[in-house]
C-alpha cells in the first residue's frame, strides 16, 4: 500500500525552495514517512464539513498546538462552494 506520507514534493514547489507540504489524509500510516502529515481523517468529515469546501491551491494553515485546521478562504467564497455541493445520500444497514 503506497502511504501517503511518501509523496514527494512537486518539482515547481522544490524550485521554489519549499521543503515540506502538509498532506491531509484518511490513509493508513504504517512505518516511516516524510513531511508534516494529518493522518486517519474520517473520510465522513468531508461531508457538509469544512474540508468538502476545499478545493486545489486553498492556503490551509495546520496549528499542531491547538489542534485546528484553517482554511484561509473569504466566507463569501466558502458560501458558493456550500451553495454548490451535491451529497450523496449515505447509506447505513
Amino acid at each position: 500500500m503506497p502511504e501517503i506520507g511518501n509523496l514527494a514534493i512537486p518539482n515547481k514547489l522544490l524550485q521554489q525552495l519549499i521543503q515540506d507540504m502538509v498532506r491531509i489524509s484518511n490513509a493508513r500510516m504504517s512505518g516511516t514517512a516524510l513531511g508534516t502529515i494529518v493522518p486517519h481523517i474520517a473520510p465522513e468529515s468531508t461531508i457538509e464539513g469544512p474540508l468538502s469546501l476545499v478545493e486545489d491551491g486553498d492556503l490551509i494553515e495546520l496549528d499542531v498546538n491547538n489542534r485546528k485546521i484553517h482554511l484561509y478562504i473569504p466566507e463569501s467564497v466558502l458560501s458558493q462552494r456550500r451553495q454548490k455541493l451535491i451529497f450523496a445520500a449515505l447509506h447505513f444497514q
